[in-house]
């Protein structure tokens, strides 16, 4: 905090992150990043949809690094499928009739025996329901597509240049979201599998 939008912490010889600014609600489309200390605008056109910047980024840092015969880490965090979870262009009209998966606690009747805190969410006014479920779950759906893509890039480009299996690969994610458990809408932070329970893969 306070360190300004050009600021590169010590350690990264190459730095492209988001830049949060008040007004913007998205990091899909219309958005900024510090790239290297320059300030770089980006706008609605198909190519500036932010998994496939972050991607180009990744696989010329990646070509770079192995142009240099140079080991290297890299850190690649995308926002999908955070919300509002808007999907690629090319990927907006597939899998449109996917139905979430419900689990028994999906908009549960009895609270009784849950926190206060839950209750009070669960009641605020804001209801879920299995459409509203179906909807987001597409949409989360389609919005993976790039990134599905663009793993399956960079692992192509580690095999075809003869470093995967010199390479650690890991692939997490920060947290689940409740989709109607507990009658809770789309919502983080309580402690709940779906919340808490996220992929950690390891190869290497």
């Amino acid at each position: 905090v306070g360190a300004g939008k050009r600021y590169i912490p010590p350690g990264w010889t190459d730095w492209h992150v988001f830049l949060y600014e008040e007004y913007e609600k998205t990091f899909y489309y219309g958005y900024k990043m510090n790239e290297n200390g320059e300030i770089v605008q980006y706008g609605d056109a198909p190519e500036d949809y932010s998994t496939d910047v972050i991607k180009r980024q990744s696989l010329n840092f990646i070509n770079q690094s192995m142009d240099e015969n140079s080991p290297f880490f890299i850190l690649i965090s995308v926002i999908a499928p955070h919300g509002p979870s808007t999907p690629a262009n090319r990927h907006a009209e597939i899998y449109t009739d996917l139905i979430s998966p419900k689990k028994p606690s999906f908009n549960e009747a009895d609270l009784s025996d849950k926190p206060s805190t839950t209750y009070a969410m669960a009641n605020s006014g804001d209801e879920f329901d299995a459409g509203d479920a179906d909807t987001l779950f597409t949409r989360r759906v389609q919005t993976m597509q790039a990134v599905d893509e663009m793993v399956g890039e960079i692992i192509l480009l580690l095999e075809q240049q003869g470093q995967l299996d010199n390479t650690y690969i890991f692939f997490t994610s920060d947290n689940g979201l409740h989709m109607g458990e507990h009658r809770l809408p789309s919502v983080k932070g309580f402690p709940y599998e779906e919340d808490i329970h996220v992929p950690l893969l390891v190869r290497g």
